[in-house]
């Protein structure tokens, strides 16, 4: 673990997780292996097992993605940019339509935000059948 290539770590533990005991032991290792970087462990109470991708608009689920973007990706200020959220809390991905900007010239960071949303835009609409 000392040979860790990042700088930071951000854990993610969710309260009755049933591998919550396993994210902690991973974040305590961490810590004492002597890398040089930062660890953050984030528990969200009341919470169990994928609980962000079962219900993906819950306020808990938010905020561990605020704390994914800013803690670890530092993507922040481009995922504000990068899309906007509607009355209804579905992203629609607008800078390229709203800048009329060709996709080779975003940079990569903004690429991968507006990817990452396609993704799990497409992965929310097969599995429950919603239109986002």
């Amino acid at each position: 673990m000392r040979g860790l290539a990042c700088r930071r770590a951000l854990v993610c533990l969710a309260e009755t997780d049933v591998v919550r005991d396993r994210g902690r032991a991973y974040c305590d290792g961490l810590k004492a292996s002597g890398w040089a970087g930062e660890v953050e462990l984030l528990e969200v109470a009341g919470q169990g097992h994928c609980f962000h991708l079962v219900d993906f608009t819950c306020d808990d689920a938010v905020r561990q993605d605020d704390a994914i973007a800013r803690s670890v990706l530092g993507l922040t200020e481009v995922i504000k940019k990068a899309v906007s959220e509607d009355r209804s809390r579905s992203i629609t991905v607008d800078i390229p339509v709203r800048q009329q900007q060709p996709l080779d010239d975003l940079p990569t960071s903004e690429l991968v935000v507006i990817a990452s949303w396609y993704i799990w835009l497409q992965l929310r609409q097969s599995a429950k059948g919603e239109t986002i």
